[in-house]
């Protein structure tokens, strides 16, 4: 009965004192809480929102915008390029939790939460190969609530990349000069589809033949023929007459052969530099 008695007193203790200083020292443990939350933040906007490298970037996420932009924010990227951008939970100002659900359904990733509980998510992907600037939108979904709707206008504007663009400009290039060359040199004995004339219809050559060994006989087909080059010997036999050297260049020959491979239907090669 003793027994009883005393477990009774010690809850009543614990009922009438310690509880009523755990909830007296609550509001101070939660202010600290949010010293600590906003000392965070601090750190976090004192970084460089810059990309850290090529490709990579760091976007806060708030009600406040994404990096602090009410409206349209912008990421720039190239067509091809490696992508990584890794979101940033940045409400902790605000007293409570404040979810925030990230979508990016151009680019078919699956929405992800940022909260106080996941502050970071990265997504990664290759931007795609693109003719023209391409726009992809991400945006919160939280639109129900206040102060979301000033994350509805993130996007990823995807730039033709500059390095296949100068590849294409230099592949166009070499086929205009290519042309000029072929008329010239090449027209009067061969064809691009047109059947045998002197030489053999050209169209498909490039599949057919090593591009190094066909660059070697435009250039120096005497050459080849005296040295005894099984292709060149079989060429010479099979169409009656050796090839004229024609005092072509190697970048002429490779000129010459991005026309043909333009107007056979082949997927043309970077022309050499140069």
């Amino acid at each position: 009965m003793q027994q009883k008695i005393l477990i009774g007193l010690v809850l009543t203790l614990i009922i009438v004192i310690f509880i009523p200083l755990y909830w007296a020292a609550e509001p101070g443990r939660q202010e600290a809480a949010r010293e600590r939350q906003q000392a965070e933040a601090v750190e976090r906007e004192a970084r460089p929102y810059m990309p850290q490298k090529e490709g990579s970037f760091r976007v806060e996420v708030s009600l406040n915008g994404f990096n602090n932009t009410p409206g349209e924010f912008r990421l720039e990227v190239e067509g091809g390029q490696e992508v990584e951008i890794t979101f940033v939970y940045g409400d902790y100002d605000l007293p409570v939790n404040n979810p925030h659900i990230i979508a990016i359904p151009d680019l078919g990733i699956t929405p992800f939460i940022l909260d106080q509980n996941n502050p970071e998510f990265t997504v990664s992907f290759t931007a795609p190969k693109v003719g023209e600037v391409t726009v992809f939108s991400f945006m919160c979904t939280q639109t129900a609530c206040a102060g979301h709707n000033n994350l509805l206008g993130g996007i990823i504007v995807i730039q033709p990349s500059q390095q296949e663009a100068a590849r294409e400009r230099q592949q166009a290039e070499a086929t205009e000069v290519g042309q000029a060359i072929f008329e010239q040199s090449c027209k009067s004995c061969h064809s691009i589809g047109g059947g045998r004339i002197v030489g053999p219809d050209l169209k498909g050559v490039v599949e057919r033949r090593e591009r190094d060994w066909l660059v070697r006989f435009i250039v120096s087909p005497d050459k080849l023929i005296a040295q005894g080059d099984p292709i060149a010997k079989q060429l010479v036999e099979q169409y009656g007459t050796p090839m004229p050297n024609m005092g072509l260049s190697e970048q002429e020959a490779e000129q010459a052969l991005a026309y043909i491979e333009a107007q056979s239907g082949e997927p043309q090669s970077s022309p050499s530099p140069e």
